[in-house]
């Protein structure tokens, strides 16, 4: 088997056992219907839903000296109208995250380009002391009085957003890598489906369920790869019923072998995860377990241990709108550099490949695998390793680390 047919192979397996988020992510979501304009465009009363995802590691004392503030690894907006869409940069130096706000009796989204200025400030007294990285709500706040005042634009892939005012707010933020934490908007980093030349074969089972009394509308979209009977290809939308809704949605398996990654977005949080399922050319099933979405980090971790001829393999998604250059640093157990490189992934796209791929590496190497995105693009890693040792392999999960 080639290099090539080896690694796809692996990493279809991998996603049998893909890891799970960082024990320490925090998710900060604040929903509700705003007022304001998108590029000079007014909105009256569009529901939104922007969601934080940062580490309760990074809390950090505020520059401006009034209480603390903690920088988004990933930062999401979800607008009735608009669809999802993220963060974008202003410039080089900026920063998108979430900060206490004593003067308002509450916190603050904010977005730092040099100048720090407010997207959206609530106000509730639960907030007014909380220390950003302990589970909170879901609470109701008010919008900050001096939301009019403060607030300042902010880059979103739908155009330049400024929110003047917000109504009927809900603000929630949950700790840890529950994956039965129900969400608004996941990301499964993987997803795979179809055939080896063998005839073994692998198909992906969508599952997501609710428990709320409403029915709830949902668009799963793949990116990276379409598979034949998934909605049009690459876009599914369904309904679940209320009181106890749910949708199964298993791939054919019966194209070439295919990956990439896939996004669901609902009106309202659902529970939800991707069932991997292999296949022997028979049919017979010979192995499938459960994924449940990934989280993103702005610097994500990997340990190696290439001894003995086994070898470490990355795959990598860009989730965003833009092409992003990831940095891949590999450090010894001295924390001394051994090599780096750039690996250029398209937006909305996956790269997966072996480090010794990447950059040269000294025999039998055990250490460190840092990935970050290049600085000049506000954007998170979504990635996933394995220890491939000849036919046999194992996940490396990442771990989320920030230095700033």
């Amino acid at each position: 088997m080639n290099i090539k047919a080896h690694l796809l192979r692996a990493f279809a397996a991998m996603f049998l056992i893909a890891g799970a988020a960082h024990a320490t992510a925090i998710r900060y979501e604040l929903t509700g219907n705003l007022t304001g304009e998108l590029d000079g465009v007014q909105l009256k009363g569009n529901t939104f839903d922007i969601v934080l995802v940062s580490d309760t590691s990074t809390s950090a004392p505020d520059p401006d000296g009034s209480g603390f503030r903690n920088v988004a690894t990933s930062a999401s907006i979800r607008l009735s109208g608009y669809g999802s869409g993220v963060f974008l940069p202003f410039n080089s130096g900026s920063a998108l995250g979430i900060a206490t706000a004593p003067s308002i009796g509450g916190i603050k989204f904010f977005y730092d380009t040099g100048f720090t200025f407010q997207i959206i400030g609530i106000s509730h007294q639960a907030l007014s002391s909380w220390d950003l990285v302990t589970p909170i709500g879901p609470l109701t706040p008010t919008i900050s009085i001096l939301q009019v005042r403060d607030a300042g634009p902010v880059q979103t892939t739908f155009g330049i957003l400024k929110i003047t005012g917000a109504t009927n707010l809900t603000f929630t933020a949950t700790v840890g890598g529950d994956p039965t934490v129900q969400a608004t908007s996941v990301v499964f980093a993987e997803f795979a489906d179809g055939k080896f030349p063998d005839g073994s074969f692998y198909r992906s089972t969508l599952m997501v369920q609710s428990d709320s009394s409403s029915a709830i509308q949902c668009t799963a979209k793949l990116l990276g790869l379409t598979v034949p009977g998934f909605g049009d290809g690459s876009t599914l939308t369904f309904t679940l019923r209320g009181s106890g809704g749910y949708t199964i949605v298993s791939t054919a398996g019966t194209q070439k072998l295919s990956s990439g990654y896939a996004t669901l977005n609902c009106d309202s949080a659902v529970s939800a995860q991707v069932l991997y399922s292999y296949f022997a050319p028979s049919g017979a099933l010979l192995s499938e377990a459960t994924v449940f979405p990934s989280a993103g980090a702005t610097t994500a971790q990997l340990l190696a241990d290439q001894r003995n001829g086994a070898r470490l393999a990355l795959a990598i998604t860009n989730t965003s709108s833009i092409a992003t250059d990831f940095q891949i640093v590999a450090l010894d157990d001295n924390n001394s550099e051994v090599n780096r490189a750039t690996v250029s992934v398209p937006a909305q796209s996956q790269v997966s490949q072996f480090l010794n791929e990447m950059m040269a590496m000294p025999a039998n190497f055990v250490g460190r695998v840092l990935i970050t995105t290049n600085p000049t693009i506000f954007g998170s890693v979504y990635t996933i390793g394995f220890r491939f040792t000849g036919q046999a392999f194992t996940t490396i999960p990442a771990t989320s680390i920030n230095y700033r």
